[in-house]
């Protein structure tokens, strides 16, 4: 029998197959490696049904977690937790979401049932949040309220300033449809791949070098800027500096506005601000895509701490919780600013339990 090709090539072919098995062995280490030892790699998976890896498990109402019974528990207290992804909960479980923690640190510190309703969507402004406040009648149902303010609320303040108000658009719990055999293969194989973290490893590499060698940059559309960027001043040749102080102007507008609802309904509110982590300064792991922070010129925290206190909303200053921790890397998500991790969210819980505890006593007393 004719044997295929030239011995060269025939050695060439055995050389390719050979090295192939060693790197698909050399992937296959570095993948379980990963898995026991890196895990947060592995939450990169955002579909209809997952966010970050986790179930996004929405009530009948399009929120995260469970809704409000419509019996009171004895001495039970009622939070609404309001804002947007970062409220939400986007790449966490619904039980590690700041709202959730919150209700677990207040009911601790009381010694008696603290409910908090996660109400947060992605997307929202604080106009969408009044409206919703005012229609929904859930606030007659609820003693408090907390708010984690967001730079992208800033922004949306500044971009929807001429739109009228509308309701936040939240996601809605998809029916469930049986899925044929090749549907449920199609779900499982995209996931897996989404999955794996040696590929997340290598797209977060090359995210950081493109940054670090300015082939991706942070410029923003000075017509609709959005993003957490514009409240912090950003400095862009083709960005008028006024937008950023209207966008704070119209925001602080707004957080009135939010508060005279609040006191309409004599509900309690506090507010924190979730910064992005390039703005907790330090190690260069805070800031993966090279934001260039000498293009910043508002700190936002001490705009939005000023702005409560001058529409009278108690304030809630979290960066220093966030800033004290060792593992810095792990106070947010991987390769996102924006977003918190399990701890940072826990941090932020925490924080606001003990302030939103201490608003309620005042009241009562």
């Amino acid at each position: 029998m004719k044997r295929f090709g030239t011995p060269n090539q025939r050695a060439v072919i055995r050389a390719l197959i050979r090295d192939a098995a060693i790197v698909g062995i050399c992937l296959v280490l570095l993948e379980g490696a990963m898995r026991a030892w890196a895990p947060r790699y592995g939450r990169s998976i955002y579909d209809h049904g997952l966010t970050g890896g986790y179930p996004i498990a929405l009530n009948a109402e399009g929120m995260r977690g469970a809704a409000l019974l419509s019996v009171r528990q004895p001495d039970e207290i009622r939070v609404l937790a309001l804002g947007d992804s970062v409220t939400y909960g986007t790449g966490v479980a619904v039980t590690d979401a700041w709202p959730a923690q919150l209700g677990a640190e207040a009911t601790s510190l009381r010694g008696a049932p603290v409910h908090v309703l996660n109400t947060g969507a992605p997307a929202t402004d604080l106009r969408q949040i009044t409206k919703w406040l005012r229609e929904s009648g859930v606030g007659s149902q609820a003693d408090a309220a907390a708010i984690v303010l967001t730079g992208n609320m800033v922004s949306l303040s500044w971009i929807r300033s001429d739109q009228a108000a509308s309701l936040p658009l939240r996601p809605r719990a998809r029916a469930s449809v049986p899925l044929s055999a090749t549907g449920k293969a199609r779900v499982t194989i995209k996931r897996a791949l989404l999955g794996l973290h040696s590929r997340v490893l290598f797209e977060s590499l090359m995210d950081r070098g493109l940054y670090r060698i300015g082939l991706h940059d942070h410029a923003v559309s000075p017509a609709e800027p959005y993003g957490v960027l514009l409240a912090h001043g950003w400095r862009q040749l083709t960005l008028d500096p006024s937008i950023a102080e209207e966008a704070w102007v119209r925001f602080e507008a707004d957080l009135a506005d939010l508060k005279a609802a609040a006191d309409d309904q004599s509900v309690a509110l506090v507010a924190s601000y979730s910064l992005p982590s390039f703005a907790l300064g330090g190690s260069v792991v805070r800031n993966p895509k090279a934001v260039p922070l000498l293009r910043l010129s508002i700190d936002p925290e001490d705009r939005a701490q000023r702005a409560c206190q001058r529409v009278g909303i108690p304030f809630v200053a979290a960066s220093h919780v966030l800033r004290s921790q060792p593992r810095d890397d792990e106070v947010y998500l991987l390769m996102d600013y924006t977003h918190l991790s399990p701890r940072g969210h826990a941090l932020l819980g925490r924080a606001l339990a003990r302030d939103l505890l201490a608003q309620l006593n005042e009241r009562t007393q």
